[in-house]
């Protein structure tokens, strides 16, 4: 009976160290590299390239806002399309905020998102969208930019 007790308990102990493991691994977020240069959201607006197509990106107000809307203006290649979009935190873990889309007509998309506020008196961010170009590809483009209290 003893042997069974203890054999529950490390069965019990490792489901529960498998679980934790997993929502760690779930919550960590994406290793995305920048494709699109130095380009930063937050001085101007930025161009990137699909599949050989050249989009644009934007965000307003400038400077960006802590704790107002976050406007987001994408000019989207021939053919491509948005599939989700996140910003998270770079120095400061902030969880993925998502990117809603708002309207989308023809190649021109707006969307919104809203950045919380924290400690850091200069929060660095990364815009990251899951895009897919005319051939049905999934590409992932990502911008930098910076929020100050």
């Amino acid at each position: 009976m003893l042997k069974q007790n203890y054999l529950n308990l490390i069965l019990s102990g490792a489901a529960l160290s498998g679980i934790l493991l997993g929502a760690y691994w779930l919550n960590q977020p994406e290793a995305v590299t920048p494709q699109n240069g130095t380009c930063e959201l937050h001085h101007s607006d930025c161009r990137f390239e699909i599949a050989g197509r050249v989009g644009q990106i934007s965000v307003f107000p400038r400077p960006v806002p802590i704790e107002e809307p976050l406007a987001i203006t994408l000019q989207l290649p021939e053919g491509s399309r948005l599939l989700s979009g996140y910003i998270e935190g770079i120095n400061m873990y902030m969880g993925k905020i998502p990117v809603i889309v708002e309207q989308a007509e023809g190649q021109t998309v707006r969307a919104v998102s809203f950045l919380g506020s924290c400690s850091e008196p200069q929060m660095q961010w990364r815009l990251v969208l899951q895009l897919q170009d005319a051939n049905e590809k999934k590409v992932t483009q990502s911008w930098a930019f910076i929020t100050r209290l």
